[in-house]
C-alpha cells in the first residue's frame, strides 16, 4: 500500500524581506523636467560642503532626493525641482550668483593651490567659495574673471561656439611691426594642440590709472576668440617679442572699468543677459 507523503510547502515559511534601497531611476521629478547637474555639485553649490565631502555623504547614504536615498555617485538632478536633503534636513538653497573679480598677479584660479601659492578664492568671503570660474587666468596674469554657480552660464562664456571674446592689454618691451601684427592675426602654429592660434584686433593703447604705461614699454589691445593654454604668451614668444604683462580688461561687453585689483562686484541682470547667446 502506497502512502502519500506530505510535502512541506516552502511558500508557507515566513521570511522578513530585507529592505530594498530605491534605485536612482525612481527619482520622481516633474514630468518633462530635464535633470542635468551632478548631485555633488548641487550640494557644494549650496555652500553645505565641498564636492569631495558631498561624495562621502552620498556614498554613506546620507543624501535623499525626493525622499529616496541616493548612494550612487554621479547622479544627475534638477535643483529647481528635486527636493534634496542631507541627514533629513533640506539642503539650503542659494540663488544663482554672478560676480566680476579683478584678479591680481600672483593668484591661481584654483580652489586647491600649492602651499606656496595663493588662490583667488582667498579674495572672496567663504560663502562665495562654491562659485566656479568662467575660464582661467594664469598665475602671472591679472584682470577680469567671472565667477558663478550657474553651470550653463559658465559654459556659454567659455565654449568657443558662443564666441564670447576676451580683451587683453599686453605689455611688451619693443613695438610690433605691421608684419608681426599680421603674423599674429594670421595665426601662430601650436604644435601641442596642432592648431593655428590667432590673435585679433591688435592695436596700440595708452591706458590710464593703475594700468598706465611705464617708460620703455609698449601696450597693445588684443582680443581672443579661443582660449588655448597661455595663448598670448606663447604667440608673442613665437614672434620673438616676449610678454612683460597680461591684463584682461573685458569679457565680452563687460569691462573692468574702475574695479580695483583684488576686489569684486556683482554682475547686473543686464550684464548677465549681454553675455548670453
Amino acid at each position: 500500500m502506497r502512502f502519500k507523503t506530505q510535502r512541506k510547502n516552502r511558500s508557507s515559511k515566513t521570511t522578513t524581506p530585507s529592505p530594498v534601497k530605491p534605485s536612482v531611476q525612481n527619482i520622481n521629478t516633474t514630468e518633462n523636467a530635464t535633470p542635468g547637474i551632478r548631485l555633488n555639485k548641487v550640494i557644494a553649490d549650496s555652500g553645505y560642503c565641498s564636492r569631495r565631502q558631498a561624495d562621502i555623504l552620498i556614498a554613506n547614504a546620507q543624501v535623499t532626493v525626493n525622499g529616496l536615498v541616493i548612494s550612487t555617485l554621479g547622479q544627475l538632478v534638477n535643483p529647481a525641482i528635486d527636493k534634496i536633503a542631507v541627514d533629513g534636513q533640506p539642503l539650503p538653497k542659494f540663488g544663482l550668483q554672478y560676480i566680476l573679480l579683478n584678479k591680481p598677479v600672483g593668484y591661481l584660479c584654483s580652489k586647491a593651490p600649492q602651499k606656496t601659492q595663493r588662490s583667488l578664492y582667498q579674495l572672496l568671503p567663504s560663502e562665495m567659495h562654491h562659485l566656479d570660474t568662467a575660464g582661467r587666468l594664469d598665475y602671472m596674469s591679472s584682470g577680469a574673471i567671472i565667477l558663478s554657480n550657474d553651470g550653463p552660464f559658465i559654459h556659454q562664456i567659455t565654449h568657443p561656439k558662443f564666441d564670447v571674446h576676451k580683451t587683453y592689454h599686453v605689455t611688451v618691451s619693443k613695438p610690433l611691426s605691421e608684419d608681426k601684427k599680421k603674423q599674429l592675426s594670421n595665426g601662430v602654429f601650436f604644435k601641442k594642440e596642432q592648431v593655428w592660434a590667432k590673435l585679433h584686433q591688435i592695436k596700440p593703447v595708452t591706458p590710464k590709472g593703475p594700468q598706465r604705461q611705464k617708460p620703455d614699454t609698449f601696450i597693445y589691445s588684443v582680443t581672443l576668440h579661443t582660449g588655448y593654454n597661455r595663448q598670448i604668451r606663447r604667440a608673442f614668444d613665437k614672434i620673438g617679442n616676449p610678454v612683460l604683462r597680461i591684463h584682461r580688461v573685458a569679457v565680452g561687453s563687460i569691462h573692468l572699468g574702475n574695479l580695483k585689483g583684488g576686489t569684486f562686484r556683482p554682475l547686473t541682470a543686464s550684464e548677465c543677459q549681454q553675455l548670453r547667446p
